[in-house]
This record gives C-alpha cells, sequence and structure tokens, in this order.
C-alpha cells in the first residue's frame, strides 16, 4: 500500500454510467522512494470531483513492478 497524488487524469470513454478515466499519479511508498506511475479505472460521475488533480488516494502497487497499481478501494 502506498499514497498517490493525482497530477493529471483523462476521461477515455464511458462504459453505461461508469466514466472510464486514466490517472497519473506520483506514488508515494512509506519506505520506498517516490516514484510516478498511472492507473485505469471506472468511477461514478458523481465521484469526479475526487479524482481531481492535487487530489491524494490510497493504492497498492507490485514492489517488483511498479507500473502495476490499482487504487485501493477502502
Amino acid at each position: 500500500p502506498a499514497r498517490a497524488i493525482i497530477r493529471n487524469y483523462n476521461l477515455l470513454g464511458t462504459n453505461g454510467n461508469q466514466l472510464d478515466i486514466a490517472l497519473d499519479l506520483e506514488v508515494m511508498p512509506e519506505v520506498y522512494p517516490a516514484f510516478s506511475g498511472k492507473t485505469r479505472l471506472f468511477i461514478r460521475e458523481e465521484d469526479i470531483p475526487k479524482y481531481q488533480p492535487g487530489s491524494e488516494l490510497k493504492v497498492k502497487y507490485d514492489l517488483y513492478e511498479n507500473e502495476k497499481i490499482v487504487v485501493d478501494p477502502d
């Protein structure tokens, strides 16, 4: 687990009532150096304010393959 700051997001499309977005992140693990990464997820339209640049998220990432990042739903 790690904290991440959203640097940018792009709307890729829609899937029913869900928005497909791509996030550019600055991932900040507790014991390792920060790194840049990207992830993609589906959100509800009413959740757009949570995913604005500068917002902080909890993420999970693969320690050995930093490009594998997912947003922690908790």
